[in-house]
């Protein structure tokens, strides 16, 4: 399985060699954190494109050839023959510039996808500004968010100040003290962000969504990447309102000083 490290300055493959595995570890850990770990389910570039690739590549040689044989014959039968091919190489070669261009198209994602997904962004912060029960410092960008890519900034400062990155079995993970308690982790791939705490997972993925959502779109993932990351948002503030649920519940049912306690 490939793992791919990202920060805005680099990008770093975990191989399954234990030799490569171990100079990764070592690359990892030199670097400064974060480093927030996306496991692509798909290819930057999706198998279709690839596949419309390769043919206009064979249909192009196919048109040098064609010409080549036009220039060199003077036969009446052979030259109609060749120019109707070399019509047909031409007609689909032009498909394929509309086929490539719409799926092109179909994962940049329109302006309407992207500001859709800014908006559910935006919801989504107002929904966990309440439930999140973080110490301050974690608490300030949210109170302070503004659709401008400045969170993202913040949260990653603070998770390089204050966060505690490690590598085990299952790949990279961070630990961070969310309020004055204890300290608590969760996985930092697609596959184990949800493995740990809830709260800690939506940090992390708000910051991530953060900040492809405002980078330039020449540089920003694509609209199914990025969408793959709202479905695990909506997973981590799931799990968020559900455990601030239990927690008023228990509260509730203890004793006054004991729930005093735990505040």
């Amino acid at each position: 399985m490939r793992h791919l490290v990202t920060t805005p300055a680099s990008l770093v493959f975990y191989g399954q060699r234990r030799e490569a595995l171990r100079r990764r570890i070592v690359q990892v850990e030199r670097q400064p954190p974060p480093f927030l770990v996306l496991q692509r389910e798909q290819p930057a570039v999706s198998l279709r494109a690839a596949e419309l690739t390769v043919e206009q590549h064979q249909l192009r040689q196919r048109q040098d050839a064609i010409r080549v044989a036009l220039a060199a014959t003077q036969d009446v039968i052979d030259r109609p023959r060749l120019s109707a091919v070399q019509a047909d190489v031409f007609r689909r070669l032009s498909e394929i510039r509309r086929e490539k261009q719409a799926e092109v198209s179909r994962r940049e994602g329109t302006k309407a996808q992207w500001r859709a997904l800014e908006r559910e962004f935006q919801s989504t912060i107002r929904g966990l500004i309440a439930r999140l029960a973080i110490r301050r410092e974690l608490q300030r960008p949210f109170d302070e968010f503004a659709s401008n890519g400045e969170m993202s900034r913040h949260l990653m400062q603070l998770f390089e100040a204050d966060g505690d990155f490690y590598v085990d079995r299952t790949g990279p993970w961070m630990r961070l003290q969310l309020d004055e308690g204890e300290w608590l982790s969760t996985g930092l791939s697609r596959s184990h962000i949800l493995a740990g705490d809830a709260r800690l997972a939506a940090l992390i993925l708000v910051a991530v969504i953060d900040y492809h959502l405002h980078q330039p779109e020449a540089r920003r993932e694509d609209i199914e990447y990025v969408d793959g990351l709202f479905t695990l948002l909506r997973l981590a503030s799931g799990a968020v309102e559900r455990d601030g649920g239990e927690r008023a519940v228990n509260e509730r049912r203890m004793p006054a000083p004991a729930a005093a306690a735990i505040r």
